[in-house]
């Protein structure tokens, strides 16, 4: 039985809206990591149309160890962002 597992969480701030979806679960990082790249590509069109010119989809390991994906701005000016990241749940 594993120890722990993985949930999926994105979150954004568009300038028409903000907010944050729990996904799923996963049983392995890898899996979780391949659901956050999935959710990013899927969404680049929706942001290219609401927030503008954007950078591709981008891997990141915060300075908390947070892993994920994220879209943000071309021109690095704008606070627009999507984020999908992975959350570790420890069990037992």
């Amino acid at each position: 039985m594993n120890e722990k597992y993985y949930i999926v969480v994105t979150e954004w701030l568009y300038p028409t809206e903000s907010g944050r979806d729990v996904i799923t679960d996963f049983d392995t990082k890898d899996e979780a990591l391949a659901r956050c790249f999935e959710l990013c590509d899927d969404e680049v069109d929706n942001y290219g149309q609401v927030c503008g010119d954007y950078l591709p989809p981008e891997h990141f390991i915060d300075k908390g160890g947070v892993e994920g994906v994220t879209i943000t701005s071309k021109n690095g000016l704008d606070d627009w962002f999507f984020n999908a990241k992975i959350v570790e749940v420890k069990f037992g």
